[in-house]
């Protein structure tokens, strides 16, 4: 599950500037410069804007400067940029910046605060925050570390910021609701008629390698060996090493010494 934190983290300073501004011909501009990968010409024509408190400027300006695209990485501007677009509402921007402080990239700001502007974000209905949200409320519990005491109320919001965010689609959102239904009691009802039926959906057209491999490995926790055998294959044969290791036990255990040797 952790690794899981990590990885989902990893992917969550995405880009999604192209539908952030609103129609006008100077934005329009800077929307054009930035999905062509001029990011210089982006910052020159954002930075007037940006003086005059534009959110979306700040927002992109910010994003520039800590993803360092075009120009040296600063993290400790990008940071500011961002918190001026957060502070005026920008719910992206509160999402990144409360991200690169609970991710360790930034000590701009304390977890406690850090976590609220990702907070607020959630409550603006963003789902990538409501993953956020879930994730940070869902691994903190986890750690059972008393400082940080996580309320029944927090978990409650976090279940439903959950459900909301994979509602909208958002597939990572959809993936962790599928594994909270089946982990850590894969055989309780609500695991085989909402958490094997999402996954099975996403092991079809997304990610294929970790949707496969958790499907497969739930489906072998409740001693489904024939029907875990496909998506583990399909997980092995992209690479997934674990999957290709409970594959070959399958096999074993069922006298496919040869065949299950070779998995393992």
């Amino acid at each position: 599950m952790k690794k899981d934190i990590l990885t989902f983290k990893k992917v969550l300073f995405a880009a999604f500037v192209s539908f952030l501004f609103v129609s006008c011909s100077d934005k329009e501009k800077i929307i054009k410069a930035y999905d062509s990968g001029n990011f210089i010409e982006a910052q020159n024509l954002c930075k007037p804007l940006a003086e005059k408190n534009d959110p979306d400027c700040l927002y992109l300006l910010g994003k520039i400067a800590v993803e360092g695209n075009g120009t040296v990485q600063n993290i400790e501007k990008g940071s500011e940029y961002l918190k001026m677009a957060a502070d005026l509402g920008h719910r992206y921007a509160k999402l990144n910046y409360g991200m690169l402080s609970l991710n360790g990239i930034s000590k701009s700001i304390e977890e406690e605060k850090a976590i609220k502007y990702v907070y607020e974000a959630a409550k603006a209905g963003l789902p990538e925050a409501q993953l956020g949200y879930y994730t940070y409320i869902k691994g903190t519990k986890s750690t059972q570390n008393e400082s940080k005491e996580i309320s029944e109320d927090q978990e409650k919001e976090a279940d439903y910021f959950l459900k909301s965010a994979a509602n909208k689609g958002n597939k990572n959102a959809m993936q962790a609701l599928g594994i909270s239904y089946c982990i850590p009691i894969s055989t309780q009802p609500l695991c085989a008629e909402q958490g094997i039926p999402l996954l099975e959906k996403l092991a079809m057209y997304d990610d294929q390698i970790y949707s496969n491999k958790v499907l497969g490995l739930i489906r072998y926790s409740r001693d489904e060996f024939d029907k875990s055998i496909e998506p583990l294959k399909k997980a092995a044969l992209l690479g997934e090493a674990e999957a290709a290791f409970y594959l070959g036990r399958i096999y074993i255990a069922g006298k496919g010494y040869e065949e299950g040797y070779k998995w393992i």
